[in-house]
């Protein structure tokens, strides 16, 4: 399937075995993929009546192959800013660049936006931690460190994170890798893991 002029569809190309590069392509878009991956629901998607309908663990009876032997999902993946992508779409950011069209790398744009991601950061391996996307961190694995009075864990991605706890008139404030936590929604869940397992 090539939906290249629908905006709700992103990376549905079929490049050829010659568009394939000699080397992979590793970058931020490529991680950005990944993010968002990690944050979609998958099932299957289709237009109806110039409507997107997307049907959350729905699956399809058959996969797509590509030149090079690479074989898609059963199903799509809904994004979180509303676009549909396949489990292609890595696959065509690391070997088929070259192939992706004008229009996709408006869409991968949009995206990008959408989660406030920073390319700068992320090429000098100082990828900044983004308070929207730190809200679906905050219930992973994180570790209480008593001795620096903080919290610390890793983001999907593997960045380091610290949040450290202080109090100004008894009244308790954040700081995520020395920023301060102004988002009420990131707060509220700090509080809530750190009553969960004591306060110090």
């Amino acid at each position: 399937m090539v939906a290249t002029d629908n905006p709700h569809f992103l990376l549905f190309i079929e490049p050829g075995i010659e568009e394939k590069l000699n080397e992979p392509v590793i970058d931020g878009w490529v991680d950005l993929m990944k993010f968002s991956f990690a944050n979609a629901k998958k099932g299957c998607g289709g237009m109806r009546n110039a409507k997107l309908e997307f049907i959350e663990g729905g699956f399809y009876r058959g996969v797509h192959s590509t030149e090079c032997g690479q074989d898609s999902k059963c199903y799509d993946y809904l994004l979180e800013n509303g676009m549909v992508t396949n489990s292609l779409a890595k696959l065509y950011l690391i070997w088929y660049r070259n192939s992706i069209t004008e229009s996709e790398l408006l869409k991968l744009e949009e995206l990008k936006k959408f989660y406030s991601y920073d390319f700068e950061l992320i090429f000098k391996g100082e990828r900044k931690i983004d308070f929207n996307s730190l809200t679906r961190e905050i219930d992973h694995k994180l570790q209480l460190d008593i001795s620096t009075n903080s919290l610390i864990g890793k983001d999907i991605f593997g960045t380091k994170f610290i949040i450290s706890k202080n109090y100004e008139n008894n009244t308790p404030f954040y700081h995520v890798n020395s920023i301060e936590v102004t988002n009420e929604k990131l707060i509220k869940l700090i509080d809530s893991f750190w009553r969960k397992n004591g306060d110090f």
